[in-house]
């Protein structure tokens, strides 16, 4: 008898070579993940590397560029190779941007409501005093910022601005006392400072439409720069609300916070 096949089953099957250079840093990566080369111990040479792997040096030094791209290698010229600790947020960093989308309102709404809020949940239940008291110093950071950009609405003084209201939130994560929504607001704060920054520039656009109606009309521009005030004393109040809310164990109060916030954003964004 004949042996039968189904060839359709093996229809556009292919099976992926791997390559050396792959294989090698698997290898390498295992090393460092198990602790047999252990952070700020040097690795051995290329040539080493290369006789106990059985390739090329080539092949060695491009697995060994992709461990530096990650940020868990670190060469030195004229030392050699190290082990460095990989910091999750300098990776992000420097990949963020080619993940973000223009229009990004929907997924910071969504991330807040979830990420966000649990980590204020877990903060209530877990941070220290000390960590409130950081929290405290943060949140004044903040608000002295804002004085002095709605008085001097400098580029350099915007982001220092924005850069102090992402701090007090990633330390909202930090107070969660959990990595991974650690690393979570590291991946999202490229597109959080975005999204900051689109908000705070169409509030601070109001003031300057208005100063330039100020020499027409004086008591229209005070009406609007009262507008304008109250708009950033919403972002400001909201930061002294989830302050609060920590402080006094109120994590149903810190829900309608984030509800009422939310129907702001979607109609004035």
């Amino acid at each position: 008898m004949k042996a039968t096949s189904n060839n359709k089953e093996f229809k556009n099957i292919k099976i992926k070579k791997i390559s050396s250079v792959t294989l090698v840093f698997d290898q390498m990566k295992d090393a460092i993940l198990n602790k047999k080369w252990l952070i700020g111990e040097k690795i051995p040479s290329e040539l080493e590397l290369s006789k106990l792997f059985g390739v090329n040096r080539l092949t060695v030094r491009l697995a060994l560029q992709k461990l530096n791209i990650i940020g868990v290698l670190e060469t030195r010229v004229g030392e050699g190779t190290f082990v460095k600790k990989f910091k999750f947020k300098d990776y992000i960093d420097q990949i963020a941007d080619f993940d973000l989308n223009e229009d990004i309102l929907e997924d910071v709404l969504s991330y807040r409501n979830h990420i966000e809020l649990e980590c204020i949940r877990l903060a209530i239940k877990v941070s220290t005093n000390e960590e409130k008291e950081k929290l405290r110093a943060l949140l004044d950071r903040h608000r002295e910022l804002v004085t002095i950009l709605i008085d001097n609405n400098r580029e350099d003084i915007l982001n220092e601005t924005i850069t102090a209201d992402l701090d007090f939130h990633h330390y909202l994560c930090k107070m969660a006392h959990n990595k991974l929504y650690i690393n979570a607001f590291s991946i999202a704060r490229n597109a959080l400072f975005k999204y900051f920054k689109a908000f705070t520039i169409s509030k601070l656009s109001v003031k300057n439409n208005e100063i330039k109606k100020n020499e027409i009309k004086k008591n229209e521009t005070q009406k609007n720069e009262t507008k304008k005030m109250e708009s950033f004393n919403i972002k400001l109040n909201l930061h002294v609300e989830i302050y609060k809310c920590i402080i006094n164990n109120d994590y149903d109060t810190c829900i309608k916070i984030y509800s009422d916030l939310d129907k702001y954003i979607t109609k004035y964004y």
